[in-house]
């Protein structure tokens, strides 16, 4: 039941346009880039969108080619914010992205609290958000010095094919959604994910209104 929760929570925007000091995106394979490229547009509230800085592999084209998007849809150069990626160049994956990201939240200075948001596809970004909160955790970062939420773009054409994890799941977007869950129950065995309840207070102590 958290997880059905935490899903709806994910999955509904909110209107709540407070600032976000630092939104990170998942790379992804080029389509779904460009769809996340022109939603970034729309997000006036958020100061600085950040990415993993690593080169084409695992199905992505990298971050030169999301930042070519970014510009390309009018995103000024100076919200874009390349984070040291902490792993193999070019071995893309979620839980790596987010441990680096994690880990450049990590650096910064604690005296102040510094909103959070993550950014994927409305397929991804259940698991996004997962992984993104537990390397949070794992880090030892407090939901009171980053409190964290998705950012939810709209749902397009569910029933369109596409590439996803690590370039190799293909299928349409709901398909891949089904996917999205498996993959969520076994890194939560592997102890990658911490449980949806403790995902779930997470959400519901940032900053950025409730269900």
């Amino acid at each position: 039941m958290d997880l059905v929760k935490l899903a709806m929570a994910v999955g509904c925007p909110r209107d709540d346009l407070r600032p976000i000091d630092y939104a990170f995106i998942f790379l992804l394979p080029e389509v779904p880039q460009e769809e996340i490229a022109a939603y970034c547009a729309t997000l006036k509230h958020v100061h600085r969108f950040c990415f993993a800085s690593t080169g084409p592999g695992s199905g992505s084209l990298g971050a030169p080619h999301l930042q070519a998007l970014m510009v390309a849809e009018g995103i000024d150069p100076s919200r874009l914010l390349p984070i040291p990626y902490l792993y193999p160049d070019g071995h893309v994956n979620t839980y790596f992205e987010a441990m680096s990201f994690a880990g450049y939240l990590a650096s910064l200075n604690h005296k102040e609290s510094h909103s959070v948001g993550f950014i994927a596809q409305a397929y991804h970004l259940l698991r996004g958000y997962m992984t993104g909160v537990s390397a949070m955790a794992s880090r030892g970062l407090t939901v009171a010095d980053f409190p964290a939420v998705p950012l939810t773009p709209p749902p397009v054409e569910w029933s369109k094919k596409i590439v996803h994890s690590q370039g190799i799941a293909k299928g349409t977007k709901w398909e891949i959604f089904h996917g999205e869950l498996e993959r969520i129950s076994r890194y939560q065995a592997k102890g990658d994910i911490l449980a949806a309840s403790q995902i779930l207070d997470w959400w519901e102590a940032s900053a950025i209104g409730h269900i």
